[in-house]
Parts: C-alpha cells; structure tokens; sequence
C-alpha cells in the first residue's frame, strides 16, 4: 500500500499493509471521489518485525465519515551494521 522510513535499519524503507481487506462503498452509479492520506510516527525504529503495527490509512470518501484502516510491516528490517549505516549516511548525504 505504501513505505514508512526506517531509522537504524538495515533497509532505508519498509513496506505497509493492511493485514485485513479494505474496501470503498459507494452508490452504485457514482464517481467514486475520495482521498487517502498514510499517518505514522516516522521515521520507524528499526528493528521491525513482519506484522508490527506501524500506522494506518485515512481514506476520505465525500459524504462520509472518514474510514481508518491498520497498517503494518509487510517485511521485517534487522538492525543497520557498520557498512548498513554508512551506506544509509551517503545515500542520505546525496539526497538519496
């Protein structure tokens, strides 16, 4: 669905995703309009588990309350080693 950074990591990002189905109603016939927004405390602590909660999806749909949907690490991030963090400290110096 989305990547959260990671901080410490061995992986700069992880992917999310919701560990349930989500779906948008609409009335049949109607242009579907909604908007959808990913919140989380970032960036994400390594190290991460698969499965570890990490935000959620805000999905605004016009006319209805806004819908919250759980997101969590698809994959899980070990802890950066020495050549990790440096790697991760030229990538960021570069603006990578």
């Amino acid at each position: 669905i989305a990547e959260a950074q990671v901080q410490d990591g061995a992986s700069r990002s992880v992917a999310l995703t919701s560990p349930l189905p989500a779906y948008i109603t609409v009335p049949r016939g109607a242009t579907p309009r909604y908007r959808l927004a990913l919140r989380y405390q970032g960036p994400v602590r390594a190290p991460i588990r698969k499965g570890d909660p990490v935000g959620e999806l805000i999905v605004n749909v016009d006319g209805q309350a806004p819908g919250k949907i759980p997101l969590v690490a698809a994959e899980g991030v070990a802890l950066a080693g020495p050549v990790d963090r440096l790697r991760n400290g030229v990538l960021k110096a570069v603006g990578l």
